[in-house]
């Protein structure tokens, strides 16, 4: 059974986490009670973060996909993408975007993620070291040296031994 009037919940971030609210939310849905819109800053929609050293081999951003785009079409998600949640108004419940969207919301979900910790370390920043996050940052360093700061960490707790750039 369809509701008639959805409460609308607006998920802010389209990241592992923001998709994996919005799988739930949709299981836990069968009456369909919710309205979800979803804001995404990258212009895809959420893949798998922690498998981004594997794009280097098959640079296949499709491989790192969590759901299609049919997946989100299917579910009634509206889902923004290139369109960054940049103001929410909590007395009115609003929620604004750089692209001029105007969503009016029961509930806000905020899975803005996080920056990543760059420590001071020598030579970090030296020409063509970069910190990737995102797909984007990863096909931007494809031409200089691309640190994984987790690959430095686990050499130095598996090897005993600093590492250096």
């Amino acid at each position: 059974m369809i509701s008639h009037d959805p409460q609308t919940i607006v998920v802010i971030g389209n990241g592992m986490v923001g998709h994996r609210f919005v799988e739930k939310m949709i299981a836990l849905d069968s009456a369909r009670q919710y309205r979800i819109v979803t804001f995404c800053e990258e212009p895809r929609a959420a893949y798998d973060r922690v498998g981004l050293t594997s794009f280097f081999a098959h640079r296949d951003a499709e491989k790192l996909m969590i759901a299609r785009m049919d997946w989100y079409q299917e579910n009634g998600v509206e889902l923004n993408l290139g369109d960054r949640a940049n103001r929410i108004d909590r007395e009115s419940k609003t929620d604004y975007s750089d692209r001029g969207a105007v969503i009016r919301y029961d509930h806000v979900v905020m899975a803005t993620g996080s920056y990543p910790f760059v420590p001071n370390v020598p030579g970090v920043k030296r020409r063509g070291v970069f910190v990737y996050r995102t797909i984007y940052s990863k096909s931007a360093a494809s031409g200089g040296n691309v640190i994984s700061w987790m690959t430095l960490s686990s050499r130095q707790v598996t090897y005993g031994t600093p590492s250096r750039i």
